[in-house]
């Protein structure tokens, strides 16, 4: 368990050192990183008790890492937290802001990162944890040179 946190944790000050101010103020439980000009959201669906959660998150933060600037700058993070309701409540609201609210209801299941075409509201595509970093990285490419 505390190696698992020993990884989180770059994961974890990575979004918060990139969170604009105004997120600040926000519950804990909603994280999400914007990025000016970007064309597909990545919405992760995460709850603390998830435990697909816990081995995909480590390998997206190990892919954002390897990322160029390039295909970084056409992503904008987002958290989806289904860990209580007052999580909940936090991210129904972000996906309100967001125009994600039709996804956030009709499919809460955690463990995942959706991509989500901006423009459309389409899913681009769906990353899992059985995924590893490199392969994650790949599909985060693949998907910003489609656009």
């Amino acid at each position: 368990m505390e190696e698992a946190m020993k990884r989180l944790l770059p994961f974890a000050l990575f979004i918060f050192l990139s969170m604009p101010l105004s997120a600040l103020a926000q519950e804990d439980t909603e994280i999400k990183e914007t990025l000016s000009n970007t064309d597909t959201y990545a919405v992760i669906y995460y709850a603390e008790w998830c435990g697909s959660c816990k081995i995909l998150l480590p390998k997206i933060d190990e892919a954002k890492s390897s990322l160029s600037e390039e295909v970084i700058s056409d992503l904008e993070f987002v958290r989806f937290d289904f860990t209580d309701q007052s999580s909940r409540n936090s991210s129904k609201e972000l996906a309100q802001n967001k125009n994600l609210l039709p996804l956030f209801e009709s499919d809460a299941k955690t463990g995942q990162l959706k991509l989500i075409d901006k423009e459309t509201g389409n899913v681009l595509g769906i990353i899992k944890k059985d995924l590893s970093a490199d392969e994650i990285k790949g599909a985060l490419t693949a998907i910003t040179e489609r656009l």
